[in-house]
């Protein structure tokens, strides 16, 4: 699913997620939470746009940096979504360049995961997330934190990565909670969506300190909620939280250690409904 696409609501639409035993008319009631599939970032960027980036990048960085003009065609399958084994050496080369030239690297890395072989290749890349993680910095440009954060949350969609995301949790969710101060409805929802994969990954598991861990990030995101946070990137944080409280006391309480009912609460009086009726309904949750 594309974490960007329209079309019927995954949460709300007629194929939503029913948990086993509920009745429908309690499901009516909550169509929002718990979530049970992850959301992935899977549009396709022009391949001539992006390798038109990559051409004039590739003049400007360090002779050592750079690659044969002539090699950037090989890119092309993996844009479009193919495998290409010239094409992944290319681009296992590009996304080390520097943060301000970096960004079309990091949009073919995030479409060219969709395929299984490519990201167990990267995945087994040493020092691979401390590589993006270094690309999600505050100092980095805004694109690159942006595609940084849709390349993790792309990550979920093979068990190579989802080890490798909870391998890493902490300084993954360290780098999404610093991605707070992005202004940009697009870097909000990538940062919200990654910690909506985490909780719905970690919502059956027992891990309680993992969930700890997802619930104070997504926390310090949704205190962004006042300041300007987009209603979207609020609702995927809802629903993440709602996810990993419902029906878990544990979670529950821990909720409440961090005054999550306080921050969710704010989300009430937004102009957007279906935010303001999960928050609603989540406050219900947390206070039973």
């Amino acid at each position: 699913m594309d974490g960007s696409s329209g079309g019927s609501d995954p949460f709300t639409g007629s194929g939503r997620y029913v948990p086993e035993g509920q009745d429908q008319s309690s499901a009516a009631a909550n169509s929002h939470f718990p979530v049970k599939n992850y959301i992935f970032f899977d549009n396709i960027s022009p391949s001539e746009q992006i390798l038109g980036k990559l051409r004039e990048f590739n003049k400007n960085v360090d002779q050592d940096q750079a690659v044969p003009e002539k090699s950037l065609d090989s890119l092309i399958p993996l844009i479009e979504g193919n495998t290409n084994a010239e094409g992944i050496k290319v681009l296992d080369k590009l996304i080390s360049w520097p943060q301000e030239f970096v960004f079309p690297a990091l949009d073919i890395l995030r479409i060219s995961i969709k395929q299984g072989e490519v990201s167990q290749l990267f995945c087994s890349r040493p020092g691979f997330i401390d590589l993006l993680v270094g690309h999600a910095d505050p100092g980095s440009p805004a694109p690159c934190r942006m595609l940084v954060m849709r390349t993790f949350t792309n990550l979920f969609r093979y068990e190579d990565g989802v080890k490798l995301m909870l391998q890493h949790i902490d300084i993954v969710l360290q780098a999404a909670i610093g991605c707070r101060d992005l202004n940009t409805k697009n870097g909000q929802v990538a940062a919200s969506t990654l910690l909506l994969n985490f909780c719905v990954k970690l919502s059956p598991v027992d891990d309680l300190d993992a969930k700890a861990k997802c619930l104070q990030a997504s926390g310090e995101l949704l205190a962004g909620s006042g300041k300007g946070l987009d209603p979207e990137a609020s609702y995927r944080l809802l629903i993440g939280v709602g996810s990993l409280v419902h029906g878990d006391d544990g979670c529950k309480a821990l909720a409440h250690s961090i005054d999550l009912p306080a921050t969710i609460a704010v989300c009430q009086s937004s102009d957007t409904g279906k935010l303001a009726e999960c928050a609603r309904l989540l406050s219900q949750t947390l206070a039973s």
